[in-house]
Order: C-alpha cells, then sequence, then structure tokens
C-alpha cells in the first residue's frame, strides 16, 4: 500500500536530522555537466562531509548511493528501513535509491507532488509512469489509482489522463475514468492527440457495457483514421457474424504504419468466416442516436 501505515512501517513526517543541505547539493550536482569535471569532483567531496557530520545511516546510504552512480558505478539499491520518515527535498533521492518496495513506492508518490520543474520533473514523471505501468500489471490497482492521480494533477498530459482513465475503468469508475479524458480533449488541440483520446473514452465505455457512448466516440475516431477503433469495431462485427463489415474494417487497421498485428489477423479470420448471421451488437445498433455523446 502506498501512503501512511497505520502499523508504524511506513509513515511521512520530519527527520531527526536537518539534511536539507546535503539534498540540495546533490541537485546542484546532478545538474552539473560531465566536462565539469573538477567542480563535480569538489561538490562530492563537500557532500561527504556533511553526511559524515550526521549520523542517520539510511540517508548515508542513500547518498552514497547517487554519489557512485554519479561517478559511473552501478550500486546496488539501499535496503528500505522498517519505518521511514520523510523530510522536504529529500523524496525524489529516496525514490530512485531504495530498494522496490513499499518505502519507494511512497517516496516516489511525495516525490511526483514535491519536485520542482526542469530535468528533475521530468524524469520523475518517467520513473512514477514506469511504476504505474508495473503496479498495473501485478493487479495493484489502488496503489496504481493513488500514483496515476497524482501523476496527472502534475503533468495534466494525455498519457497521464489515459492512464489515469484506463484505472479507474478497471476499478468499475467508468464514469470517473471517461469525465478524466473528456476534460483532457477540451484542452487539446492536436488532431492526432485527440484522436487517441477518443480512442481511450471508447474503449472505457466499451469496457463498462455503454454501447452508445462507445459507439459515438470509436466512430468519431474510425473516421479520423484510427487503426485502433477500425480494429476494435472489426472485432465486433466478426464475432456477431458480420464478415463483410469485418473484413472492411481490418482492412483499415491493416493499412496503417506498421499494420496492426490483430488487424491482419482479423482480415484473415474475416475471409475463412461462412455466411453472415447478422447476429444483433448493441455496439453497431442505433437505438436513440440523440443521447450521442460527442
Amino acid at each position: 500500500m502506498i501512503g501512511l501505515l497505520v502499523a508504524g512501517t511506513l509513515c511521512c513526517g520530519g527527520a531527526d536530522e536537518d539534511w536539507h543541505a546535503v539534498w540540495s547539493g546533490l541537485s546542484v550536482l546532478e545538474a552539473l555537466s560531465t566536462e565539469e569535471g573538477p567542480t563535480r569532483a569538489m561538490e562530492s567531496l563537500r557532500l561527504e562531509s556533511l553526511a559524515a557530520a550526521r549520523t542517520d545511516p539510511l540517508r548515508k546510504a542513500v547518498l552514497h548511493f547517487h554519489l557512485e552512480r554519479l561517478a559511473g558505478g552501478r550500486p546496488a539499491p539501499v535496503a528500505p528501513p522498517r519505518r521511514l520518515v520523510l523530510s522536504p527535498g529529500e523524496a525524489w533521492p529516496m525514490a530512485r535509491a531504495l530498494a522496490p518496495g513499499e518505502a519507494a513506492d511512497a517516496a516516489l508518490l511525495a516525490a511526483v507532488g514535491e519536485v520542482c520543474d526542469g530535468p528533475a520533473l521530468a524524469r520523475c514523471l518517467v520513473l512514477g509512469y514506469e511504476r504505474f505501468q508495473a503496479l498495473s500489471e501485478v493487479f495493484r490497482a489502488d496503489d496504481a489509482l493513488r500514483l496515476g492521480e497524482a501523476l496527472h494533477e502534475r503533468a495534466r498530459a494525455p498519457w497521464s489522463a489515459g492512464n489515469l482513465g484506463r484505472i479507474l475503468g478497471r476499478l468499475g469508475r467508468a464514469g470517473e475514468g471517461r469525465a478524466v479524458l473528456s476534460e483532457q480533449l477540451a484542452r487539446e488541440g492536436d488532431p492526432a492527440v485527440r484522436l487517441a483520446l477518443y480512442d481511450d473514452r471508447g474503449l472505457l465505455a466499451l469496457g463498462a457495457g455503454e454501447w452508445e457512448l462507445a459507439r459515438a466516440d470509436l466512430g468519431l475516431a474510425l473516421v479520423q483514421g484510427s487503426p485502433s477503433a477500425a480494429v476494435v469495431l472489426g472485432q465486433r462485427a466478426l464475432a456477431h457474424g458480420r464478415s463483410l463489415r469485418a473484413r472492411a474494417l481490418f482492412r483499415e487497421g491493416a493499412r496503417a504504419v506498421p499494420p496492426r498485428p490483430w488487424a491482419l489477423r482479423g482480415w484473415g479470420l474475416s475471409m475463412l468466416a461462412g455466411q453472415e448471421t447478422g447476429l444483433p451488437d448493441p455496439l453497431t445498433t442505433v437505438t436513440d442516436p440523440s443521447s450521442r455523446d460527442r
């Protein structure tokens, strides 16, 4: 679980020692280019001197991890403590140094909201994105949601909206996920970005059984050239015995560069399909055009 654990395993608060100068110096060191070798060496020595005057073994290990990393080494991750107290400015160093686990996840969650703009924020968002994907893959949906919310609050980008929308849908909160994607759509003017968001919103509605909404969004994506929408609609058509319609849709997906693998498979299956059965499909049967949400 990411966040505050009542059992005393993990919490966030103030540390006993003041390490602010150390972490500020580490940020300065990371900003120096490799061409500034003498300056980097002097700053590393200064940080080691500051750490020597302190007693916290965890923070010393975290600092040494980063100093070795910046010197070109490949340090082993730092073993997390049973109880971690985070002070302002140290979440980002902790998130990158601690071995994977609850402490590292909590530090990363704090870092997403704490790191200032610039290269550090970009690296933090990349690490957050990678961790979000890992949490999603192991079905830790609640933890992924917390991280996804923090990432989107900070990034307000199509990728963060898509991630948050999908995890909300997985948790049975498709309406909230749709609202996130709709809000992002209202901010975007790039046709390619809007196309991807229509894809995401249509798939979210499809997963929730919202046929009218899914048809509206996937239809909009399809007419704007979305190969993903073509494949999804082609799969539905094939499953309901509409082989001719499926073939035409899969053909559109196969024309993409690169071709969608499922489009090629689906096109082949549509060629093998027998006589059309025309089974009713709620996704492709219009019942109330006025209810479409565009």
